[in-house]
């Protein structure tokens, strides 16, 4: 910890002392060296002490007031000593730190437990590195980040790379994305179309002039949204071939951009996924329905505690059948035949309704 964060920190815990309502110098001496020993920190003599006051009393530490300090000598928080005791003035507005209370602390280990996920990323090493030290929490609380897991699958290749290096990989790769998107830049790459079972090089096909628009993730795995030949497309990023892309130059070896918002107007990307349940790219003039589906046994009990889709309603409870109807707003592709089943409409509604087996039943869809 660098020497202002550990002033810093000292000054919460001198704050601290005062807002119990103050005491002697050396009342408050113990304090806080109890304080820093509770953080693992080294003792303060009475002299460094003193010299805390005056920072303190200046503004001269990390706190939510410093841009309103206009001179070095300003006193910003009023802390007096009358009769050998240390308190604040009445008047003195008090400095925030960011701390988080009682009821929040657990929430950044918490936090910190899920990032692991990703912590071979350097920037979110970065921000996990710096978390403990940003809210004062200390590293017996943060221990409790090593009984947070996940569960439920990863990503993988055929390389003998393991799961934790190929999803870094693939989100590396989306992360790069994210700056091609964000400089307008149009991009190239050779892709595994997802239908192909062999992961060789003779089955990627070349996407030149590609337009990223957004990155997606569904059920696990990473997706460019992008225009290309005029229409919307979804790339699932880990089947970019060598999780590469480049940036699209024209004849002069210059780069290519594209209009953001004049794309965004055309193809109405916003609302382009309102009624889908995943990634799934219905056709333009596809209708939305209203279907009701009935969950019977330990699927009704699983479906309704969990929300798959914004429009999702609880229509129904049927206690004497251990059964609830749910609806969705959903797209459906035209029928093929007459009575097509619904499900064969909407392969995602298909993949969806599949874990449940016989405990799910489509019950109707009407069109909105």
């Amino acid at each position: 910890m660098d020497q202002d964060k550990i002033n810093t920190l000292r000054i919460k815990f001198i704050c601290k002392f005062l807002d119990n309502g103050g005491g002697t110098l050396k009342e408050m001496h113990s304090f806080l060296n109890a304080k820093l020993e509770d953080a693992e920190c080294n003792p303060i003599q009475l002299r460094m002490l003193q010299l805390l006051i005056e920072k303190l009393r200046k503004g001269q530490f990390n706190h939510s007031l410093q841009g309103f300090t206009r001179s070095k000598n300003q006193v910003v928080f009023e802390v007096k000593y009358r009769n050998k005791i240390y308190t604040w003035d009445e008047d003195s507005p008090k400095p925030e730190f960011g701390d988080l209370d009682e009821n929040e602390r657990y929430t950044l280990p918490f936090l910190s437990g899920i990032l692991k996920k990703y912590e071979r990323i350097p920037a979110v090493q970065k921000i996990l590195d710096s978390l403990p030290d940003l809210f004062g929490v200390s590293a017996s609380e943060m221990e409790s980040a090593n009984v947070v897991y996940h569960s439920g699958a990863e990503l993988y290749d055929s390389k003998g790379h393991d799961a934790k290096w190929s999803q870094d990989k693939v989100i590396e790769l989306a992360i790069k994305i994210l700056g091609h998107i964000n400089r307008s830049e149009q991009i190239e790459f050779l892709y595994h179309p997802v239908a192909m079972q062999f992961d060789t090089l003779g089955d990627a096909r070349s996407h030149s002039y590609v337009s990223p628009m957004q990155i997606r993730f569904y059920n696990e795995y990473y997706y460019l949204t992008a225009i290309y030949k005029d229409r919307i497309m979804n790339y699932r990023i880990d089947l970019i071939s060598n999780l590469r892309v480049d940036i699209q130059l024209d004849e002069e070896d210059i780069p290519l951009y594209f209009d953001p918002i004049a794309l965004e107007k055309k193809f109405k990307l916003k609302d382009h996924f309102e009624h889908v349940l995943g990634i799934w790219n219905h056709e333009y003039d596809a209708k939305v329905y209203t279907i009701k589906i009935r969950f019977r046994d330990w699927a009704a009990n699983y479906v309704k505690r969990l929300k798959f889709h914004h429009s999702q309603r609880l229509c129904s409870i049927n206690e004497d059948e251990a059964s609830i109807v749910v609806s969705f707003a959903l797209k459906l592709g035209k029928e093929q035949y007459a009575n097509q089943p619904v499900i064969e409409r909407s392969p995602e509604l298909s993949f969806f309704l599949g874990r449940f087996r016989e405990y799910a039943e489509v019950l109707s869809a009407v069109e909105v």
